[in-house]
């Protein structure tokens, strides 16, 4: 007979705050897009009550091979991947070292990649906006879908 062993690792709370766009038009304000006064209002509130952003590669080290988490972590993700992420959140996250993890969706971010102008709104991110900010080391790019 086998006895489950608990794993205190498995009591670690872990908010996770999902977004998609950020807008600054409160006309253009929804279920899938806030004010970007009001998620700088969220990162503040995160600061200022000891939270501590991780990503996707931290909670995989810390249920893989046991690395410590922050004692408040929380997990910031945006779906989609719209120029937004890039041109209103990007700055915000490396204001307050906070990181993200921006989940892209492949063929719309190949299709704006290979477009000489950005259409009305944005559109999505490009291959060279995602690049940009995984190298600052605030943002990983997950898979949303392809397509």
């Amino acid at each position: 007979m086998m006895t489950a062993v608990k794993d205190a690792r498995l009591e670690v709370p872990l908010p996770v705050l999902m977004y998609h766009g950020l807008t600054d038009d409160p006309a253009k304000t929804g279920e899938y897009f806030i004010l970007t006064e009001d998620f700088e209002k969220d990162l503040q509130w995160l600061s200022d009550h000891g939270y501590t952003g991780v990503t996707f590669r931290q909670l995989a080290d810390y249920a893989e091979s046991g690395a410590q988490l922050p004692e408040k972590p929380v997990l910031i993700t945006f779906d989609d991947g719209y120029y937004n992420n890039y041109e209103k959140a990007f700055p915000l996250l490396q204001k307050y070292h906070i990181p993200a993890v921006i989940s892209v969706i492949g063929s719309e971010t190949e299709l704006a990649s290979g477009q000489l102008h950005r259409p009305p709104g944005g559109g999505p991110l490009t291959w060279n906006e995602a690049s940009d900010m995984v190298s600052s080391g605030l943002v990983e790019i997950g898979n949303h879908t392809w397509n």
